[in-house]
């Protein structure tokens, strides 16, 4: 069996930045196959493999069956409105740093967000969740996923 830890984190196949960073430039150039050896490889793979694309398939379906998609073109920049009624919200909160702290100001805050950028959507402001980046966004979907694995044995 090959020693899969020290092929992870060999200096000659990804660079000499520490293994244990996240840097995406790392995966640029290409490499041999078997550099990365996450499920195994050859005959005796991981059987976890097929089921782990099976389950990305399944939330991919999920999600697109559950969430609209807007195209490209169809999204643009907020209105200017918007980012001046939260920059105003914003700097009453600034001059009153008591608030500021208090739990209560907070989801007010993220009421108002959502209220504004509501008509902004044209959605009611209880359907809108805002999430400040992807990884979040894509996190909070998945688990609030229901799926259930069905596993069928071949006879």
């Amino acid at each position: 069996m090959p020693d899969i830890y020290s092929i992870h984190r060999n200096i000659d196949l990804w660079g000499p930045e520490d293994v244990n960073l996240f840097v995406p430039e790392r995966h640029i150039t290409k490499r041999h196959l078997a550099a990365y050896l996450a499920f195994g490889v050859g005959s005796r793979n991981c059987v976890g493999m097929r089921f782990a694309l099976m389950e990305l398939k399944m939330c991919l379906a999920h999600l697109l069956h559950t969430y609209n998609v807007l195209a490209g073109d169809k999204l643009r920049q907020a209105p200017t409105y918007v980012h001046k009624k939260l920059q105003e919200y914003q700097l009453k909160d600034e001059y009153n740093p008591d608030r500021w702290f208090r739990l209560d100001a907070q989801v007010a805050m993220e009421k108002l967000r959502q209220k504004v950028l509501s008509k902004y959507v044209n959605c009611d402001p209880d359907d809108l969740v805002i999430l400040d980046n992807v990884s979040t966004a894509i996190n909070s979907i998945l688990k609030s996923l229901k799926l259930c694995y069905i596993i069928m044995l071949h006879t």
